[in-house]
């Protein structure tokens, strides 16, 4: 199947990701209801068991208030499934793992870095879903759903300059320069590298080493994602991302959150919370 005849193949309603998840969530429980655009009444109506707003209602706040009551509202909310995946960890940090090391200090939902000098008349920041600190180490990490599977230019404001980001590492500036040359792609690589830019500054300015920070981008696939041509895709932008930006003292990872699911399975206290997500979000496309 070419990715042209799966995009045509994609509208279909029956096997939209969209509808596959909406279908999923209806399925959970009589009293779930939703509009037909996939957006339930109440963001508390778009949490898996175990998982309560106390957990990450004054994060979103104090981020932006309109993820909570607009964007977190939809069933397909690449900005729910992390909270849904990780504000547990809010109340039992010791129990988080992640890459074989177990535990963290401090999680926050929503965390913002700005992006150019305070002195600068440019105003932007980097809007990271999850900021965790473990040890001497920070993770940050960009959330998706479905998000990747609209293809989008890569644009920046002429603010994005060589001279206005004078902290940057050459291969994320050339990482800008060719995301802008390469068209539509499933990869949206000028939020991912404005998310850089942002770390970079927090590096920077608060004297933190190199290579303690690693900017993790984190990703949703339906169960055949092997048989998809745009999940294929996707991950092949992303491997070369990850090659353009290897000697960064940044560091760029990748990995599904089915990825992350398998690594939380061996943990007797999270494979309750493993089986929630994967009844809400292992779907089959």
């Amino acid at each position: 199947m070419t990715e042209r005849f799966y995009l045509k193949f994609m509208k279909t309603k029956f096997i939209k990701p969209q509808a596959a998840l909406k279908e999923r969530y209806l399925a959970q429980g009589a009293n779930r209801v939703c509009d037909e655009k996939g957006y339930v009444r109440n963001p508390h109506e778009n949490l898996i068991a175990g998982i309560t707003m106390r957990d990450f209602e004054a994060d979103l706040l104090e981020g932006d208030g309109n993820e909570l009551r607009m964007k977190f509202c939809a069933i397909h909310s690449s900005a729910a499934l992390a909270v849904n995946t990780f504000a547990c960890f809010k109340s039992f940090p010791t129990a988080f793992w992640l890459w074989g090391l177990p535990g963290l200090e401090k999680i926050k939902f929503e965390r913002k870095f700005p992006i150019f000098d305070e002195q600068s008349e440019h105003k932007s920041e980097a809007n990271l879903d999850v900021f965790i600190k473990r040890n001497s180490d920070f993770i940050a990490i960009e959330s998706k759903l479905l998000e990747y599977f609209s293809p989008k230019e890569a644009k920046f404001k002429p603010a994005y300059t060589e001279n206005n980001l004078s902290l940057a590492e050459p291969c994320w500036l050339e990482a800008m320069n060719k995301s802008q040359e390469a068209g539509r792609q499933n990869l949206d690589v000028a939020q991912l590298v404005k998310h850089y830019f942002g770390l970079r500054r927090f590096q920077v300015t608060q004297n933190i080493q190199a290579e303690t920070i690693t900017l993790l981008y984190l990703y949703w696939e339906p169960i055949n994602a092997d048989n998809h041509p745009i999940c294929k895709q996707h991950r092949k932008e992303i491997d070369v991302l990850r090659e353009a930006v290897k000697s960064s003292e940044i560091v760029f990872k990748a990995m599904s959150y089915r990825e992350l699911w398998v690594e939380w399975s061996h943990s007797d206290f999270l494979k309750t919370h493993v089986e929630n997500l994967k009844k809400r979000y292992a779907v089959e496309l």
